[in-house]
């Protein structure tokens, strides 16, 4: 469920993902939806319509096992942490009902959510990289996963430290994003069950998922420019990259690209929720 549900996401945003990542990596200090605009027409005159997804095979290769780690890792420390906070509190183990309505605490949601991203993370981080150098490549044709995997190797002098360029500002940015979004999720689900339809309804969770996106993708979008400077640049530290970018326009620099995330990131993360919560309903079901 989860696997299907982050590739289908994936999938359906790699365009605006691959535009995000050239706009990040440029230095330029300032870039207009028209400048966007012409980038994608240019990409479709020199590599043809499926240019677009450029980068999404390995997209794909990073995200299925991303998202079935993830999402398998949050439902289980879901479970922990819920049965540690039951056993903590005796209110809630006051009687079997009791029990069985029983929620995650904002704490636990949190720890849950940034625990799952982080172990997601950690498992699939090379391909994450590779994905974002064929997004940038000006090549036309023939560039296949392969290609990136061997070049990265041969960066290193034979070595496999260069496919783990940019992780720390990665999980430094995965664990309050996948924490927030969680969070910000389970918990308006909660005040949706108050709304015509209640939380199951699928417009309730569409908004849901889509503030959920919004407020993650804001409180770590520095991070992530970082970390995309530094899988497709020549710098190796968090630092280095920071100068750079303030040099290139200050603390905007920071920001290049967010307002294109505000669409691309809730909209990709209301798929895949939604995808994911209507699979595990008729799954368990």
């Amino acid at each position: 469920a989860g696997s299907l549900a982050g590739g289908a996401a994936k999938t359906a945003v790699a365009p605006l993902d691959r535009l995000k990542i050239h706009i990040q990596v440029c230095n330029k200090p300032k870039f207009t939806l028209m400048e966007g605009l012409d980038m994608l027409r240019e990409v479709r005159a020199r590599e043809g319509l499926p240019g677009w997804w450029r980068g999404n095979s390995a997209t794909l290769l990073r995200v299925l096992p991303y998202a079935g780690i993830h999402y398998m890792t949050h439902e289980a420390l879901e479970n922990i942490l819920l049965c540690q906070e039951r056993d903590s509190s005796d209110a809630s183990t006051s009687s079997s009902s009791d029990r069985s309505k029983a929620r995650l605490s904002s704490v636990g949601r949190f720890a849950a959510g940034a625990g799952a991203g982080a172990t997601a993370t950690l498992c699939t981080y090379p391909l994450d990289l590779i994905r974002a150098r064929m997004a940038v490549s000006n090549q036309a044709h023939n560039l296949r996963v392969s290609d990136i995997a061997i070049a990265l190797y041969r960066e290193g002098g034979g070595g496999f430290q260069p496919l783990f360029k940019g992780l720390t500002p990665t999980l430094l940015g995965i664990v309050p994003y996948s924490g927030m979004t969680w969070l910000t999720y389970e918990t308006l689900k909660d005040y949706a069950e108050y709304l015509p339809g209640g939380s199951a309804a699928t417009a309730n969770k569409v908004v849901c998922g889509m503030v959920a996106g919004l407020v993650g993708q804001s409180v770590t979008y520095p991070l992530d420019v970082i970390r995309r400077r530094m899988q497709v640049g020549d710098k190796t530290s968090m630092r280095a990259v920071v100068t750079e970018v303030f040099q290139i326009g200050g603390t905007k620099a920071m920001f290049k690209g967010l307002s294109l995330n505000w669409f691309k990131g809730p909209l990709a993360t209301t798929i895949s929720l939604n995808i994911f919560d209507f699979i595990k309903h008729n799954f368990s079901s």
